[in-house]
Order: structure tokens, then C-alpha cells, then sequence
């Protein structure tokens, strides 16, 4: 029995055991390596922002439109490359738009301009779009049944760590050899990322044709809202929507606002990794605790909890700066910690049959906060009343966020598949 099952999961016929293997860990260590340098990539204008406004003379308002063109990207990226896996795996997707990715970044390190290093971002944006969900979908795929919401969300992990490493890379690396080399590393790693991929890591669309119910997988938005999951899919959207926009609205600016208020740069930078950092053990402890505690309990926490944090973090921006990081610490514990338990929501929500679609289409319209995000934060900033207005505005997606969660605890589990 135990050989046969091996032999489906090199041959792709079916890889989905009932107990954790070396197998499947080798298949997560591959994704969550990829998105190491994802979350890298996605982080790494906002770690050089302050630099770039003093070498080229931009204002901080113009960094919304630059801070939103890669995230615009992944919107339009991540279901038009993830339509595109479904019709020719997973696999080719994922090592292409990582190798592409790689290269742009290289190329965005020899921008000239504002408006060339904002097109380069953008073109970046269409393969980052891809990276997440499908590395995400893939977790899936492979995963023991009764484990896959708690693996998908430990799967974060490689985002989150390489958007914390980024912000201490990225403070070592720019006062020595300047902004430029933030991509330059950003790139070479996505490459390399890419290229290991390659050789190691097999396909995964042949075992979507079964599920482990021997039900064809249901795609597109048609099931999402059929009237028993209308309610649910709007609300996840709206949580990823609210989640999205936060965090990229404070991993974009947090560098440039907290320079703003007269800290060092290398501090101002630094504080962008602590607020990534705090997600590594959110995401651990709430791995840990879904099988003690509702799940939805824990997302819902993570909400509130958060958005006091981004109020702390405004009343203490001019006033106190070990209160300052901790708050940072605290807001990325539940706002990027907390994206884990999000993106799980679908796993958790719908039935193994539209469970692809649901995390995909969820991932892709939280795209809308995420490049919105930025943005908002701009207007903010261009209206000229005080860096802590930009963290009450989050506070309030924060709050949103919560409502959405109260409101999908009504809802209920579908019985059907249960994780």
C-alpha cells in the first residue's frame, strides 16, 4: 500500500496521503522557498523609498501611485496567470513567473526615471500575482486531508520571513551600496529560486482532476454563489480585502512615514522587518492553537487586536519609540500573522471541490486592498495632518475586517469536507 501510494505521488496521479511525509515536506520547503523571495520582491520598494525621494528629489506624496503599480500588477496577475495553471499546471506558472520576476527586479535596479521604475513594477506585479496563490494551491494539493487549512497557513511562513529578512538585508545593504542593490538581490535570489524549482519540484495539476471525495473540482465563480455560499464568499473577500490593505499599506510606508518623524533611516527600515517579524509567531501559534480553538476565534482576535495596535503605533510615532516598536511588533503579530489565518479561510469555509476557486478568487480580490492600500495611505500623507492619521486609517480596515469575521461566525462550516 505504502509503495503504491509513492508511485502515485512521482507518477501525479495521487498525492495526498492520510499522514505527513518526507515527501510532502519536501514539496513545502520547495514552495515556501519561493515565496521567501516573494515576499522579498513584494517589500522591497518600500525598503527603498526614503533613499530613492532624496536621490531623485520625489515627493512622498508621488510614492502612492509607485508603492500601488506592482500591487496593481498582482491584480490583474494573479487570475489571469492562475486561470492559465489550471489549464497548464501549476508547475510551469510558478518557476515562470518567479524567473520573470527575477529578472524585472534586476532591470528595476538600472531604472532611470520614477515613471520607468513604476512600469518595471508593474511588470513585476504580473508574476508576483501569481506567486502566492498557486505556491498556496499547490501546499494544498499535496497535503494530508485533515492537515491542509494549518498547512496552507504555515506556508505563509516563507512570505512573511522573507519580507522580515528583507527589511534587515535591505538596512545593511542600501547605506553601503546604495538603493539599487536591493534589487540586485531581490532578483538574483528569485532566480536561484526559480532554478531549484526546476529540477525539484513536480507538477501538481494531474491530482485536480480527483479529490479525495472522487468529485470533479468545481472552478469559477458560478459555486462561490450558489445561495448557501454567497454570504460566505463575500465575506472572505471583504476580510482579505480589509487584511490586504493594511498590511501593504504599512509595509510600503512605515519606512518613509517613521523617517518622516525624524528616526534614522536604519531604524526607519528596521521597523518595517519588526512589524514582518511578528508574524513568524503569530502564524506558529495559530498553527498551534486551530485544532484547540475555533478557528474563526483566532482570526477574529487577530482583527481587534490589530487594530488597536495601529492606533498605538500613531499615539506613539512622536512620542516614544520602544513603545513605537512594540506596537509595530504587535500590529504585524495580527495584521501579517493574521493573513495566514485568512488565506486559510477558504480551506476552511468550502468543500474540497471549490476549494481552488474560492482561495484563488478570495486572493485575487484582496488584491484590490492591497493595492488600495497604498494609496490610501498617500492621500493621507498629501492632506498634511499628521503621520499618525495614516495608522487611524488602518485601524478602521481593521475594524472592518472584524465586522466580517463576527458575520462569517454566523455563518457557519459547510459539513461537507471538513478540514
Amino acid at each position: 500500500m505504502q509503495d503504491a501510494k509513492l508511485r502515485g505521488s512521482v507518477d501525479g496521479l495521487e498525492v495526498v496521503a492520510h499522514k505527513f511525509s518526507l515527501f510532502h515536506l519536501g514539496i513545502f520547503v520547495l514552495c515556501a522557498f519561493g515565496l521567501l523571495f516573494d515576499g522579498y520582491d513584494v517589500q522591497a520598494i518600500g525598503f527603498v523609498a526614503p533613499a530613492l525621494t532624496r536621490d531623485w528629489g520625489i515627493t512622498k506624496a508621488a510614492l502612492g501611485p509607485l508603492f500601488s503599480a506592482n500591487l496593481f500588477g498582482m491584480l490583474i496577475g494573479a487570475p489571469l496567470l492562475g486561470s492559465l495553471a489550471d489549464k497548464i499546471g501549476r508547475r510551469p506558472i510558478l518557476i515562470g513567473a518567479l524567473a520573470g520576476c527575477g529578472v524585472l527586479m534586476l532591470l528595476s535596479s538600472r531604472a532611470t526615471s520614477l515613471h520607468e521604475l513604476m512600469l518595471l513594477r508593474f511588470c513585476t506585479g504580473l508574476g508576483l500575482g501569481a506567486l502566492l496563490p498557486t505556491s498556496l494551491a499547490v501546499a494544498s494539493e499535496f497535503s494530508p486531508w485533515k492537515n491542509r487549512a494549518i498547512v496552507v497557513m504555515m506556508m505563509s511562513l516563507g512570505f512573511v520571513c522573507g519580507a522580515a529578512i528583507g527589511g534587515a538585508v535591505s538596512a545593511h545593504l542600501i547605506p553601503v551600496y546604495g538603493w539599487r542593490s536591493v534589487f540586485v538581490f531581490a532578483g538574483s535570489g528569485s532566480i536561484l529560486a526559480a532554478a531549484i524549482q526546476f529540477f525539484w519540484l513536480p507538477e501538481s495539476r494531474k491530482p485536480l482532476s480527483k479529490t479525495p471525495e472522487g468529485v470533479i473540482p468545481e472552478e469559477g465563480l458560478k459555486p462561490l454563489f450558489r445561495r448557501n455560499y454567497i454570504l460566505i464568499t463575500l465575506l472572505i473577500w471583504l476580510a482579505n480585502f480589509a487584511n490586504l490593505l493594511d498590511l501593504y499599506l504599512l509595509s510600503s510606508w512605515l519606512p518613509t512615514l517613521l523617517s518622516e518623524a525624524k528616526l534614522p533611516f536604519r531604524t526607519a527600515v528596521l521597523a518595517t522587518s519588526v512589524f514582518q517579524s511578528g508574524g513568524v509567531p503569530a502564524t506558529i501559534l495559530i498553527s498551534l492553537l486551530a485544532k484547540r480553538i475555533k478557528f474563526t476565534w483566532l482570526v477574529l482576535a487577530n482583527f481587534f487586536i490589530g487594530s488597536i495596535s495601529m492606533i498605538g503605533i500613531g499615539l506613539a510615532v512622536n512620542s516614544s519609540v520602544p513603545l513605537l516598536f512594540v506596537a509595530i511588533f504587535l500590529a504585524g503579530f495580527c495584521v501579517v500573522g493574521g493573513q495566514s489565518g485568512v488565506n486559510a479561510l477558504g480551506a476552511y469555509y468550502y468543500p474540497s471541490r471549490m476549494r481552488a476557486a474560492g482561495m484563488g478568487w478570495a486572493s485575487g480580490i484582496g488584491r484590490f486592498g492591497s493595492a488600495a492600500g497604498p494609496i490610501f495611505a498617500g492621500l493621507i500623507v498629501a492632506m498634511q495632518v499628521g503621520t499618525e492619521a495614516v495608522f487611524y486609517g488602518a485601524a478602521l480596515a481593521g475594524v472592518l475586517g472584524f465586522v466580517c469575521m463576527i458575520a462569517l461566525k454566523k455563518c457557519g462550516r459547510h459539513a461537507e469536507d471538513q478540514v
